[in-house]
């Protein structure tokens, strides 16, 4: 089981919120301070599971559902063969929820938030980790071979962490500023995710139009700044052109793909906005999958220009050639 019972009186407290507002004539404000006191009792419940429950063997992978950052861990796990549990939140509320950042790797009383940071920790861990996946079958690629670093790994990664900064706020610009922004934002950050617990589902509906204003305010989502964004984003594909011209088939000319490979084109793949399971390998249904009608016509010129590009078309390769592996167990989402 993946909660406490008591964990699901954050539901019980969300449904009860609108006949209480009726009830005792609530004003807005007095909702607002209702709902962050569920936010409270959730982030309690969450700390007393963490320090009550027995710790799991298997690696957690704290995540959301359609984050490219989550997908960069969740595809470096599945390609390595290391299985994991993961649980999933709702879009940004997650930080709420928990109090801390994804995604996060958790193992026994151990916890690591960051994908650059998860990644070194599994470099430092990758033997313990895979033992009983590798008695079982043959991992995809060498651990140690995916996860070897040199300096110009270190550049790249870092490089491509910001890559994705920058096609977030693109995207988000574009989507969270036109008239379908609820429907957008309800359908990627997990409303309609079964493997999410219902009652971040269903407050994650009710708070949507306030989650919007406060992406749009703290992230600054202006048009200007998104094709600023988009500039820079450019001059790293640029930059990924330029490392495949030689024809090597993977971005520091290694014979197999290594955590680099995978960090661009993870991080990257939200501007492919791909067509079936491929982004997430499936973990994400269809009604919360990014798609096309989601953007203006601007966007999606530069959505088919980057998938004509060797960079784009770099990425979909490491989709098609090594996204078809999955290593949750079946707990995975329970």
């Amino acid at each position: 089981m993946r909660l406490f019972v008591l964990e699901n009186a954050p539901t019980a407290m969300l449904i009860s919120c609108g006949p209480l507002a009726a009830l005792r004539g609530w004003g807005l404000i007095s909702v607002l301070v209702y709902l962050m006191f569920v936010f409270l009792v959730s982030w309690i419940l969450t700390v007393t599971r963490n320090l009550l429950v027995r710790k799991p063997k298997k690696l957690i992978l704290e995540s959301i559902t359609i984050s490219h950052y989550v997908e960069k861990i969740r595809w470096s796990l599945d390609l390595m063969g290391i299985e994991y549990v993961e649980e999933e939140n709702c879009g940004i509320m997650g930080i709420f929820f928990t109090g801390l950042m994804v995604p996060a790797i958790r193992q026994g009383s151990t916890r690591v938030s960051g994908s650059n940071f998860i990644l070194k920790y599994l470099n430092g861990k990758c033997a313990h980790l895979g033992e009983e996946s590798d008695k079982k079958e043959a991992t995809t690629v060498s651990k140690v071979a995916f996860l070897r670093a040199s300096s110009e790994a270190f550049e790249l990664e870092k490089e491509f962490d910001k890559m994705g900064e920058n096609i977030r706020h693109f995207l988000y610009t574009d989507a969270l500023n036109s008239k379908n922004a609820v429907s957008t934002g309800l359908k990627v950050w997990g409303a309609y995710q079964p493997t999410i617990p219902l009652w971040q589902r269903l407050l994650l509906r009710a708070i949507i139009p306030i989650l919007l204003v406060f992406m749009k305010t703290v992230l600054k989502l202006k048009k200007k700044i998104a094709r600023e964004r988009l500039v820079l984003a450019k001059e790293t594909f640029k930059k990924v052109d330029a490392l495949l011209s030689d024809g090597r088939k993977y971005l520091t000319a290694t014979p197999n793909p290594t955590f680099v490979d995978v960090t661009f084109a993870a991080l990257a793949a939200p501007l492919l906005i791909m067509d079936g399971p491929a982004y997430t390998c499936g973990r994400a249904i269809e009604d919360s999958r990014m798609t096309r009608s989601m953007f203006t016509d601007e966007v999606l010129k530069e959505v088919d220009a980057f998938r004509a590009s060797p960079a784009g078309k770099f990425a979909l390769r490491m989709y098609a050639d090594h996204r078809g592996v999955r290593r949750t167990s079946a707990e995975s989402g329970k």
